[in-house]
């Protein structure tokens, strides 16, 4: 089973039935089902099975407040810095990011 680990927990989203992750990867398909970890320190705590739902590709410049806040629990240019922070050596402006919708099996 394919694996996806979270560093941080934003806006609690893991804890909920469905939740949503902004990837850069398009390697990322409906119906692929993942087995959700959260790294906390060394360790690697597990979430459940989550099988995407669906994906909407969209520039850095379109990230809405309805996203960004839902995401991660933080404004648009915050939510912003977050991604500049997980991808520092990629050029964001011309490549496409992923809103992945995650449920839990």
């Amino acid at each position: 089973m394919k694996e996806i680990v979270f560093t941080y927990n934003w806006n609690n989203k893991l804890d909920c039935k469905c939740f949503t992750s902004i990837r850069m990867s398009d390697t990322y398909r409906v119906g692929d089902e993942y087995k959700v970890f959260l790294r906390s320190g060394k360790d690697l705590q597990v979430k459940g099975v989550a099988e995407i739902m669906d994906i909407k590709a969209f520039y850095l410049d379109q990230l809405s407040m309805f996203i960004a806040y839902l995401d991660t629990g933080y404004s648009v240019s915050e939510c912003k810095n977050i991604i500049y922070r997980m991808y520092p050596n990629i050029e964001l402006g011309s490549q496409k990011l992923r809103l992945i919708l995650f449920k839990y099996k």
